[in-house]
């Protein structure tokens, strides 16, 4: 049966090459598998975002009663004032 299958239209001569024939082969067992893999990864990475949604909901959930964080301008201020200190040692400026 196999042997009629594949000298059925000259299939044998459409690979001469070694090569021609494991690709082939590979190619028709690994296609198939890459077939049920995705959606097990697919379904991996949908159940991932879904937990990290949720946690990230709870986690609004549990702050939004809290004030809200503000922009620091002593954060900001601190290190010109570190550089002008810098600046004021090495040049002797008097105030």
């Amino acid at each position: 049966m196999l042997s009629y299958l594949f000298n059925f239209n000259e299939f044998k001569s459409l690979f001469q090459d070694k090569v021609e024939v494991f690709f082939f082969f590979f190619w028709s067992i690994y296609i198939p598998l890459m077939v049920i893999t995705i959606p097990e990864v697919y379904l991996d990475w949908v159940s991932y975002f879904r937990r990290l949604h949720q946690q990230n909901k709870k986690d609004y959930d549990d702050h939004i009663h809290e004030e809200p964080y503000l922009f620091d301008t002593a954060k900001v201020i601190n290190y010109p004032k570190k550089v002008l200190k810098s600046l004021q040692s090495h040049f002797h400026f008097k105030h």
